[in-house]
């Protein structure tokens, strides 16, 4: 079978033209960040192809940014991902597929806070589902980067002294989320269950939330400021 060259290289512009397109995207984010591309690496077998390499070197070597293929492009993902687990303190920084962040429940507005989502709260009318941001999609992060949110929690009722208390982390593809729901492409990635002593909670309670960077993983921390009491859960970086 013969097949002509032009009628061949037509197969593969649908796929170049989504690359370029996705490594436009990523020069657009670091670039935000004050970050300069020096150089672009291609790997996996596609990037073997002398076509493909052609299309996309003159595509970004126009914008002086070099196009460099890595010796044995096919194994390279194979050997990095294992290089990874070996050593993931190696990871210098990571772009964030997703924008992270707590649930948090803060006084209700009326006009600005959607009414499904109003509670209650020792009598005060509350917000649930807040998305507090802490990492934005796109956004570089490195190993040992830590995020916090302190606040106090008061607790006058004596119902909602025995009553379970949760920390969640939560992931969006949006980049900036404000509820944690649905509607925002919002999903819960981790939960930490707070358990409460016989005597119930204090009054009022001083607590940090604090999300860690691993190397491949994120560590979720809820730390009780009066008693010292820490929480810990650690989930995959992308799950």
């Amino acid at each position: 079978m013969y097949v002509k060259s032009k009628h061949m290289a037509s197969l593969f512009d649908t796929t170049i033209a989504t690359i370029t397109s996705q490594i436009e995207e990523q020069i657009c984010e670091v670039t935000k960040v004050r970050y300069e591309i020096c150089c672009i690496i291609l790997s996996g077998g596609l990037s073997e192809s002398e076509y493909v390499y052609a299309c996309i070197s003159k595509k970004f070597t126009s914008k002086k940014i070099p196009v460099i293929v890595v010796p044995s492009a096919r194994n390279a993902m194979v050997e990095c991902a294992l290089q990874m687990g070996i050593n993931p303190k190696g990871i210098v920084g990571r772009c964030s597929p997703y924008t992270y962040g707590f649930y948090s429940i803060i006084p209700f507005e009326e006009g600005k806070h959607p009414e499904h989502l109003k509670g209650c709260h020792d009598g005060f009318p509350t917000c649930r589902a807040v998305f507090f941001k802490l990492i934005e999609k796109g956004q570089i992060v490195r190993p040992g980067e830590a995020f916090v949110c302190k606040s106090t929690t008061f607790f006058r009722a004596e119902t909602n002294k025995y009553a379970k208390r949760f920390m969640s982390m939560w992931r969006s593809l949006k980049k900036s989320p404000e509820y944690c729901i649905m509607e925002e492409q919002c999903e819960q990635v981790a939960l930490i269950e707070i358990p409460t002593s016989k005597n119930g909670l204090p009054d009022h309670l001083n607590h940090v939330q604090r999300l860690i960077v691993l190397g491949n993983e994120l560590k979720l921390e809820f730390i009780n400021e009066d008693t010292k009491e820490k929480y810990i859960v650690v989930v995959d970086y992308v799950l």
